[in-house]
């Protein structure tokens, strides 16, 4: 008996593994991702990653010894919302092929990555999902 959805099968699966394997390429990207902010005065430099991760912090003058321990708190959290922003516009456009109209894509990727973007099954007509499950078109009882 042949396969009524060979065919079809196919290409989903085909559609499927590229796209999986341009997510692929795009987590590579992802994981280069880096944003710097320096703070006026240069007393303070925040370097962040794709999910805003603060990957380096750095005090390139003494201009900080100056600051109250409040105005250096308040500075280093104005440079890494500012690194975070620059991060986070980088990575809306690294994942725009995948995310147009749909800005809650964004969100799932702050909490799971690009697996957000591509389910563990690829999508299918249930038609398809029935033969592959059980091995018979939509309707056909398999009767040893």
């Amino acid at each position: 008996m042949s396969n009524p959805f060979q065919q079809e099968i196919d290409e989903l699966l085909a559609g499927y593994q590229e796209q999986r394997a341009k997510l692929g390429d795009i987590q590579r990207a992802l994981a280069q991702v880096r944003a710097t902010a320096t703070a006026g005065g240069h007393s303070v430099e925040v370097t962040v990653g794709a999910h805003g991760d603060i990957l380096e912090l750095a005090f390139p003058s003494g201009a900080y010894r100056r600051m109250a321990p409040s105005e250096l708190a308040a500075v280093l959290l104005e440079t890494i919302d500012s690194a975070k922003a620059k991060a986070a516009t980088e990575v809306a456009e690294l994942l725009a092929p995948f995310t147009a109209g749909q800005e809650d894509m964004l969100a799932a990727f702050r909490t799971e990555g690009v697996a957000a973007f591509v389910p563990e099954q690829p999508p299918m007509p249930d038609a398809v999902r029935h033969y592959l499950k059980h091995g018979t078109p939509t309707g056909e009882d398999r009767r040893a």
